[in-house]
């Protein structure tokens, strides 16, 4: 990993730890703790330490006294003769934590959009990677690679979902097990299929869409989506060639649902300076005063 460019420092923290430091001694701490930054521990030698702090010849007989005083004790050996400043290594370890997480969701950004530019536009499949694709599989920029663990994501969603249909089971007497209790899809689909089941992925998919639409949605409340959407659109009157077409357009509807009352804003950047004009006209008029139409 790349030596990190900058120094995270908590200040009421760094004002507690120096309160009662002489300013030379304040500095050479500062010193020694930022060379951690970089080397993540320090040499247990004191000329060493001394260089490190940019300690001058003619300081050399301050710093030792202030060492075995004052900063001797704000550092811990922590073998093969190097020192630590727990405050500042606690620090070290959250910000390396806070970078491979970033480093990571850029990896998985970038390898979301190769997907969706080269590989698959199907938002389920997407939801369904992101959610079981191993972040070390994608520490790599070699396209074909990344090729190989899409087609590896994308054959574990096929088996889940295969897997799924064939785990239901069928009521009645003489009816084997292993099949789906459910009637034929019809491309029509009526109150005959208003049993449809809303899978678990197509209802986080829902969830997180609706969620970049602006609209927050619990899973139980995507549930009662689907169970509105059924009566709406399972009519006998509307063409769905598959089940998944079923639920795709749920998902595209979903995305425009109130829920608590509320709706996705959708308002762009032309239609809300439209509003609020309106809004600024009505406001004047209803006190009387003249529209400012100069903006």
């Amino acid at each position: 990993m790349a030596k990190d460019p900058a120094a995270l420092m908590y200040i009421a923290n760094w004002l507690a730890a120096t309160k009662g430091m002489k300013a030379d001694c304040r500095g050479w701490y500062l010193n020694l703790v930022l060379h951690q930054y970089l080397e993540k521990s320090l040499p247990d030698d004191l000329e060493e330490l001394a260089n490190l702090a940019d300690v001058r010849i003619s300081e050399y007989a301050r710093f030792e006294q202030v060492w075995q005083q004052v900063l001797k004790h704000k550092f811990k050996q922590v073998g093969d003769n190097r020192l630590q400043d727990p405050d500042a290594n606690d620090i070290i370890r959250e910000r390396e934590g806070f970078v491979e997480k970033r480093k990571m969701a850029g990896k998985m950004s970038a390898f979301i959009k190769l997907i969706r530019k080269e590989f698959c536009q199907d938002e389920n499949v997407i939801f369904f990677i992101k959610q079981q694709v191993d972040p070390q599989q994608i520490l790599t920029d070699d396209k074909h690679l990344l090729k190989q663990v899409f087609e590896q994501m994308y054959q574990l969603y096929i088996d889940i979902d295969i897997g799924k249909n064939k785990g239901k089971k069928k009521g009645g007497v003489g009816e084997g097990e292993g099949e789906s209790h459910a009637p034929p899809w019809s491309p029509m689909p009526g109150k005959e299929q208003h049993d449809l089941e809303l899978p678990e992925i197509k209802a986080g998919c829902s969830q997180e869409l609706m969620a970049l639409a602006g609209t927050e949605a619990t899973i139980p409340q995507i549930y009662s989506l689907w169970k509105n959407f059924k009566i709406l659109h399972f009519t006998g009157k509307k063409f769905y060639q598959s089940e998944e077409d079923a639920f795709s357009h749920f998902i595209n509807w979903s995305k425009t649902q109130k829920i608590n009352g509320t709706k996705p804003n959708r308002t762009n950047g032309k239609s809300a300076g439209a509003a609020q004009l309106i809004e600024s006209l009505r406001a004047d008029l209803t006190t009387g005063g003249k529209p400012n139409l100069t903006g």
